[in-house]
């Protein structure tokens, strides 16, 4: 879910931007992605590569480097997923189903 909403958040700030024709508006409302993914409780790939290997280094019980590294394929598999889903959405969304040429937001 983290990197579906966060793709969500960019092309809620692409569509701002193309629209207003103020890059600022779209800069300023990028970040409400990040504090819904902070209120929401998901986590980004980012803060997953730091967290981890501190737990790591901290020898906590029942953290290895496999572990680590199982965290990581999988924080990253379902980031990538939600974004992608996102990306295929809105590319449908964009060109009314691939029927169009893509809207100036698309481009």
């Amino acid at each position: 879910m983290a990197g579906a909403i966060l793709a969500l958040a960019a092309v809620f700030a692409v569509t701002v931007t193309v629209q207003t024709g103020y890059p600022i508006i779209g800069a300023i409302l990028f970040p409400v992605g990040f504090c819904m993914l902070y209120l929401l409780g998901f986590d980004l790939l980012t803060g997953v590569f730091v967290l981890t290997p501190l737990a790591l280094i901290d020898k906590r019980p029942g953290v290895t480097a496999r572990g680590v590294l199982r965290n990581w394929g999988l924080v990253f598999t379902g980031n990538f997923a939600g974004a992608f889903t996102v990306a295929v959405l809105m590319a449908i969304v964009f060109t009314n189903g691939f029927s169009t040429p893509p809207t100036k937001s698309a481009r």
